[in-house]
């Protein structure tokens, strides 16, 4: 098989282990703890994931290239960006607590739990990305679903009396031993070294646009979140986390796949690789977007404490976001192949513009909307993308986007959902395997002449 391909699949088979369990599970403890609890625990820690862009100011991407772009000084890169994010998270506790002020909040055990929870996350994402330079995407499979595979055995014991506390410490105690892990296994491969003074700067510098730019990917994810629940209250941001879990959930997969593209793009320009790497992350991100459009409220059985009109408006606000996973899904290898090229301003400058449109819907939909405001609002900034990255591939870039495999994957859309919604009276799995059955065949034989021909050397 082609290192290519295999490396897809091995990825996407280590997350199909875990990932589904885990969103279930984590349905599961929702359900337990309460909308109202998980909401505010949810809008924490979607203000320290956005506040967490401080740790991260860029350095995993830029670290990822210039280890995969086989750099000579790549160990004294490498040691020098740990020791700048081992400073950072020294006063990181301080910058939750200054944000918690300013919104409002006032659980400062939750908010320093959260924030050692971001710091072990960041650090981990730190080393995986390393692993992604160095071509290691085994070791970086195992590690993009070891926390999730750890936190079972322990929600097992302690599910009795569950608390969205007990919850978020049981995330760090695993996330520590996480970061201990991918750290020894490193220690093999590279040799970690204390920061160079003359670099830290070089790298900061060099790191500035993929800094402003995980900042805004990170308010893409999850502003919504904290604007629901402080436009709208702690419940009804506990509806739109039960739904936007699942939209998190399925876009991780682009965020287990990409990297690989990123590493080949840094390595080799090749943008002939968009063509070749887009049917393999668009077409599952279509297909259970289509599932979450029709047939979403077969993902929240386990809300059975939840009222009729709870699960209703989850069901509505999951089938926005059904679509917007299809754009998702589409776009973003765009932006991939962009900032693995050097076009992080251009990358940056569009999603300025879409968190913009993204604010300006949320704030002028009607409050009776519910949670679905914060899904209207995310549907409309990721239009924006959709249209917008392939516009910079081709003026930014000056190369041609892969038209031919664009318009297959919109027939292919096209397709799906056509059968999804003429069957849509039938029994809901007889109507998603005839849709998948159908739309995977046709796949099959357009796409199968054209990655052949890619796969050649």
């Amino acid at each position: 098989m082609n290192p290519f391909v295999r490396d897809f699949f091995r990825i996407i088979f280590a997350n199909l282990l875990v990932k589904p369990a885990w969103i279930l599970t984590e349905n599961g403890v929702q359900n337990v703890i309460g909308h109202e609890s998980y909401g505010r625990y949810a809008a924490l820690f979607s203000l320290t994931f956005i506040l967490a862009t401080m740790l991260d100011p860029g350095l995993t991407q830029y670290a990822t290239r210039e280890i995969a772009a086989d750099n000579p000084g790549r160990q004294k890169i490498f040691g020098t960006i740990l020791g700048i994010k081992l400073l950072l998270a020294l006063v990181f506790p301080g910058v939750v607590w200054v944000g918690m002020v300013l919104w409002g909040y006032e659980n400062w055990s939750m908010g320093l739990t959260l924030a050692g929870l971001q710091i072990c996350l960041a650090l981990l994402a730190f080393f995986r990305g390393a692993m992604q330079g160095l071509h290691l995407f085994t070791a970086d499979a195992f590690f993009s679903i070891a926390d999730k595979a750890l936190l079972f055995p322990l929600l097992f014991l302690f599910w009795s009396g569950m608390t969205a506390e007990r919850f978020a410490v049981m995330n760090l105690s695993v996330a520590i031993g996480c970061v201990a892990a991918a750290s020894a296994l490193l220690s093999r491969r590279i040799r970690f070294s204390l920061p160079h003074r003359r670099l830290i700067f070089d790298v900061l510098w060099q790191s500035r646009h993929f800094a402003l730019m995980v900042l805004l990917y990170n308010m893409l994810d999850r502003l919504n979140l904290v604007l629901v629940e402080r436009r709208l209250g702690s419940d009804v941001a506990g509806l739109f986390a039960g739904a936007h879990r699942w939209f998190g959930a399925f876009t991780m997969y682009l965020w287990t796949v990409l990297p690989i593209l990123y590493a080949k793009f840094a390595k080799t320009q090749d943008h002939n690789l968009i063509g070749k790497g887009l049917p393999f992350v668009a077409i599952p991100l279509i297909w259970v977007g289509g599932f979450c459009i029709f047939h979403g409220e077969k993902l929240l059985f386990l809300f059975t404490k939840s009222t009729s009109e709870e699960v209703t408006i989850m069901t509505k606000t999951l089938s926005i976001l059904g679509a917007t996973l299809i754009l998702a899904g589409i776009h973003n290898i765009f932006s991939t192949f962009l900032t693995a090229t050097g076009k992080e301003k251009s990358v940056n400058i569009l999603i300025i513009a879409a968190i913009t449109v993204n604010v300006c819907v949320f704030m002028l939909m009607p409050r009776t909307l519910g949670a679905c405001v914060g899904a209207w609002g995310l549907l409309a900034a990721h239009m924006v993308l959709f249209v917008g990255y392939p516009c910079l591939v081709k003026f930014k870039s000056r190369l041609p986007p892969p038209y031919s495999v664009l318009g297959r994957l919109t027939t292919f859309a096209i397709l799906y959902l056509a059968v999804l919604k003429f069957t849509d009276d039938c029994v809901w799995w007889i109507s998603t395997a005839w849709a998948c059955m159908l739309s995977g065949v046709w796949a099959a034989l357009v796409f199968r002449k054209e990655l052949k021909k890619q796969s050649r050397p």
